[in-house]
């Protein structure tokens, strides 16, 4: 199946003063313009949509819109036919009416940079600009979203994980979605059966899976339609930014069709659950490396030396199962390690080859602690907030303040992030987390085989960590924790509620 969408590209649009104003469609291939869109020449947003509805040439059917929208009430205009010398139709005369349908989509792994620099270029013109998003850590789909919309704690990192006893049966789980209880908060998503295939024709099935969103959307008449799409982390899994661009184009061809199709009476957001770092990757063999070193990996922790670490997906970051987080100190010397982070009594130790740090928690208070090194890098920003006089004399400082300071730092948000990995996140906690080197991935040596991997994610480090959101609704601030997305949106207009399975 593939989606009904707009022509890639107008087939003639109107400038003044260099700017384009009109872009005009050929939908049905007759060789003619059936479909425009009037763009404000300042912004850029689409303020009127215009089609030939009976096939004489003439666009005769007109409505305005406004888009992107200023707030959630001035939306759009019911279509009105024969408007006069086929000027759009003054919005102040006509009755305004809030959009019948939001289409609200979480696409996995999408960049928020690919997405600013695709706007740039003239797409998502009915959209209000991106907002980064900063997920938590490890950086994955699951307790990504089991944030998203409350329902956090999930069973481990993937759906391979180790419950004291045994390791998880992953693909048995991970078909009944034993891992991901945020699923039951979606309308629609592609089978999970599927998602092997996705990932091996990305292009195939990122299609099809449009087709399938586009026919479960057109098919319910629920006002808010929340879907989800893994196919944007096959494509860019498989061609890295060059695949995102491909899906991005997609996604903007088929909006387009559906805001002619609902006659601008719609809102659409398209979210990911975190980001994916494009480059040139090499899987590492953790499970190979520590044997070496002496360990012994395997199913069972039954001695010091004994480690269970789950190989499932392809990520640029490890969980390790241990009787102590001794190995910590071995693993963050092994090549394509950047941080090791594990508990110890009522702190959170970060390790890096030169550096060790530990992160401590006073109510809603954080403290850093550098002591060897710096491997967090956060030493001149914690002098500014002592300087600010936002630290106390023991050296906590409120998480919005540490928040503000480092929400644009190479680790965004650390110690907030890094303290939630081991408290709350998760209910077979790791002994161990491991965040990678850019350029390097670890887990399933299968899936090594099969996919040469151009984008991972799963570190602490930025690209990895932050996703996107833009929608057609409302402006949201420039970055935003996951965890506090949810209610932002609620206050816009935007009720996603929790309706999935809680683990704890």
């Amino acid at each position: 199946m593939t989606p009904r969408s707009f022509p890639p590209a107008a087939i003639e649009t109107v400038r003044e003063v260099g700017r384009v104003v009109e872009r005009r469609y050929d939908v049905d291939g007759d060789g003619r313009a059936d479909r425009a869109e009037t763009l404000d020449p300042q912004s850029g947003g689409v303020r009127a949509l215009a089609a030939d509805a009976d096939g004489d040439g003439t666009m005769e059917r007109r409505v305005e819109v406004r888009y992107p929208r200023a707030n959630t009430l001035s939306n759009a205009s019911e279509l009105k036919d024969g408007a006069t010398g086929g000027e759009p139709v003054p919005q102040s005369s006509v009755p305004q009416a809030k959009p019948k349908r939001h289409l609200f989509i979480i696409s996995d792994s999408i960049p928020p940079d690919i997405v600013a620099d695709v706007q740039a270029q003239g797409r998502f013109a009915y959209f209000h600009r991106p907002t980064r998003i900063v997920s938590p850590f490890p950086v994955m789909t699951d307790p990504c979203l089991a944030e998203f919309f409350g329902v956090s704690p999930v069973p481990g990192v993937e759906a391979q994980y180790f419950d004291g006893q045994r390791l998880s049966d992953a693909p048995n789980l991970y078909l009944r979605e034993g891992n991901a209880p945020w699923m039951k908060c979606v309308d629609y998503h592609l089978p999970i059966s599927d998602h092997a295939f996705a990932y091996v024709y990305p292009d195939k099935w990122f299609k099809h899976g449009l087709g399938k969103l586009q026919e479960a959307f057109e098919a319910s008449d629920q006002e808010t339609f929340l879907v989800y799409m893994v196919g944007t982390s096959c494509t860019g899994s498989k061609r890295g930014r060059t695949g995102h661009v491909e899906s991005l184009i997609q996604y903007d061809r088929l909006f387009q069709e559906l805001m002619f199709r609902y006659e601008g009476r719609l809102d659409i957001t398209l979210m990911s659950d975190h980001g994916h770092h494009c480059a040139d990757y090499r899987r590492m063999s953790i499970v190979r490396n520590l044997q070496r070193a002496g360990y012994r990996p395997g199913a069972t922790l039954n001695g010091p030396q004994d480690l269970v670490i789950p190989e499932w997906g392809l990520v640029s970051m490890i969980a390790i199962y241990a009787q102590t987080p001794a190995v910590a100190a071995d693993a963050v010397n092994l090549g394509g390690v950047e941080l090791a982070a594990f508990v110890d009594g009522d702190a959170v130790v970060v390790l890096s080859r030169d550096g060790e740090a530990r992160i401590s928690r006073d109510g809603e208070r954080y403290r850093y602690e550098m002591l060897r090194g710096d491997p967090l890098q956060l030493d001149a920003i914690a002098n500014a907030l002592r300087a600010g006089g936002q630290l106390d004399p023991r050296g906590f400082g409120d998480a919005d303040a540490w928040w503000n300071a480092t929400k644009e730092h190479v680790f965004p948000d650390p110690l907030a992030r890094l303290w939630r990995a081991f408290h709350g996140l998760f209910r077979n906690v790791p002994t161990v987390l491991l965040s990678l080197e850019d350029g390097f991935s670890a887990g399933s040596p299968g899936l090594d085989e099969f996919i040469d991997m151009a984008a991972v994610h799963g570190s602490l480090r930025a690209p990895s960590s932050e996703g996107v959101i833009l929608s057609t609704l409302a402006q949201l601030p420039p970055i935003v924790r996951m965890a506090e997305l949810r209610e932002m949106l609620k206050a816009r207009g935007a009720a996603i509620e929790p309706r999935g399975e809680r683990f704890d």
